[in-house]
Order: C-alpha cells, then structure tokens, then sequence
C-alpha cells in the first residue's frame, strides 16, 4: 500500500459554492427524499472555514451526506461520491434549526490502514501518535490516527496495519504495527492513517473501550484507550 508521506496543504480545491451573500441551496426533505428549493444567507449562524474529518456516505433513498461525530451534514452542492469512506473536509458550515449545511471548499480521502486479525503480520518500526491532534479521534466506526515518523530521502512506502485477536478474552485489545520496508531516516514527518474497525463484536447502544499499543519512534510502548460504539 503506497501510503502518503505528509499532511500538507491540498493543493487541488474543490470550489463547490463561491457566492457570497444570499446563495439559492437544496434544503433535504426527507419526507421527498429529496433537496427543495431554499435559501441561506451568510450572516445566519455559521462555522466558517472548519476543517473537519468526516464520513462521506449514502443514506436509504441514496442521498450522499457528510457524518462527523454524530452529525449529519447536508452538502450544499453534489460532492463526488465512489464509495463510503472517511475524508478530510474543509467547509462553512451553515446552522438551520437542526439541520447542517455544508459549504465545501476541498475534500481529500484519508489513508487507510489494514485492520486485519491475522497476528503474524510484519511491524515493529516506531512511529509516535499524536494522542492530543484534533485529527486523532474514533468516530463512526473509523480510528484515525495522526501521527509522526521517520522517512527517507527517496521514501519507499509504509504499511500500517492494525490487529486484532491478540487478546481472547478481549477483542478489543489492539496494536498499532508500522512496517517501513528498510526506509531510511532523513526525516521526521507527519502523516494521518484511519482504520474501520467497524467488524469487531457490535457493541449495540453500548460502548466499549479499545485498548490501543504501539512502539515510539524512541522504542517504547504505549497502550491508549478510546471508546468505541459500532457504526449502524
């Protein structure tokens, strides 16, 4: 898997809505299942220029929606959609009663890790996980790493991967593992990874703790704790 190397500033946007003031939107009936003619002005209550992860995914009747933490947000113009995934969104966000609306600016696919329950899998190269990053969050069913390490000159790709079943009497006990292939170390640099971990034992309207162990880039273990309920 060819991982990125940084967390550096997307240099593609993509500029859904550029009118200012009072811009025509598709408000979500969901009654219709459909957008309906609306407007919002940009002196109602707003986030403006929030970057935020998010899940990009479908509801029943196939209206693509943005999810983060908890909340759905509606786009305000179509956003490109392939697959359900977890993505870095840069947005102004529009307040109305209970309901988000989204002003896309850029959107960029996360890296994805392999969440596997196979033990045997090679990783013993240290990388540090910045545990208090805005970035580092379990949500949705996805954990989502920032974190730093080192790499070469002429970078090879990393695999990360995180496994499962170490533990019998506790599947949510897991490991971060980070193989660089012989990569060197010219530097230190930032990167995030997210896995869906959403195939562990269902929580149901629960919560359960995952344990979390990883070796810092100096070679120590960590274990953190997050907590973890099933994406329905």
């Amino acid at each position: 898997m060819q991982m990125k190397k940084l967390v550096r500033h997307i240099a593609l946007f993509l500029l859904l809505c550029t009118v200012a003031g009072a811009c025509s939107k598709g408000v979500y009936d969901p009654d219709e299942g459909r957008y309906t003619p609306g407007y919002y002005s940009d002196s109602s209550p707003h986030e403006a220029d929030v970057t935020f992860l998010a899940t990009i995914t479908k509801d029943s009747k196939g209206i693509v929606y943005l999810l983060s933490n908890g909340r759905r947000i509606e786009p305000l113009t179509a956003l490109d959609y392939t697959r359900q995934q977890r993505v870095m969104v840069k947005a102004d966000l529009y307040h109305k009663g209970e309901s988000i609306f989204a002003k896309v600016k850029w959107m960029e696919p996360l890296d994805e890790g392999v969440f596997t329950h196979d033990a045997s899998v090679p990783g013993s190269d240290g990388l540090d996980v910045e545990l208090d990053s805005s970035f580092t969050e379990l949500d949705d069913g996805y954990l989502t790493l920032f974190y730093t390490s080192w790499w070469g000159e002429h970078p090879v790709h990393h695999d990360f991967y995180l496994v499962s079943g170490l533990k019998l009497d506790d599947p949510y006990y897991l490991e971060l593992r980070h193989n660089a292939h012989g990569d060197g170390k010219y530097s230190k640099e930032d990167g995030i990874i997210c896995f869906d971990i959403n195939s562990l034992p269902p929580t149901g309207d629960d919560t359960k703790t995952i344990h979390l162990k990883w070796n810092t880039i100096e070679g120590n273990e960590i274990i953190a704790s997050f907590e973890f309920k099933s994406r329905k």
